[in-house]
């Protein structure tokens, strides 16, 4: 998953915008007679931004790098408006490299850029965190992945003499 301040990013207008809000209602107080109106109308914008956090929330967790055993994913969605995903067999990754800024640094989050022989190219997964451990884990199953496939070819080279032989 995406640092933190990646989810604070994205809930920083909403939650500014129920701030002032909030300052609405306490404002409506001072004028005078009911102000049904303003209150009606701040209501539904409360809820248009309670509705903007929630929808928040859910596409800041639907985003995911995931290493498996035979390949990198990176999938991007947005609730409601599109998916994508981009993937890579481990044996194709030809480079991982991370790039940060100076608060980046100070919070441990940056860019992660994974450059690969696929016809995906590059994947790059923005506000990641523990750069070291993800690297370290990408070439760690890419050079198992190396050696579970020159296994099985060497396997199925020793199984196809073996018939030839007859042995």
């Amino acid at each position: 998953r995406r640092h933190w301040i990646a989810f604070l990013r994205k809930m920083l207008p909403a939650l500014i915008g129920f701030g002032v809000l909030l300052a609405g209602f306490w404002f409506a107080n001072f004028l005078p007679g009911t102000q049904y109106i303003l209150r009606t109308l701040l209501v539904l914008l409360v809820l248009g931004d309670l509705a903007a956090l929630i929808w928040g929330t859910i596409d800041y967790f639907n985003d995911w790098l995931a290493i498996t055993d035979q390949r990198v994913v990176h999938q991007e969605k947005v609730l409601f408006v599109n998916e994508w995903r981009k993937q890579a067999p481990l044996e194709q990754i030809q480079n991982v490299d991370f790039s940060t800024t100076w608060l980046g640094k100070i919070l441990d989050y940056g860019t992660l850029t994974i450059a690969t022989a696929a016809t995906a190219g590059t994947i790059t997964f923005d506000f990641s965190t523990g750069f070291s451990q993800l690297r370290t884990v990408i070439l760690k199953q890419r050079e198992q992945r190396r050696r579970s496939t020159t296994a099985a070819s060497k396997m199925t080279i020793h199984r196809a003499l073996e018939s030839r032989l007859g042995i």
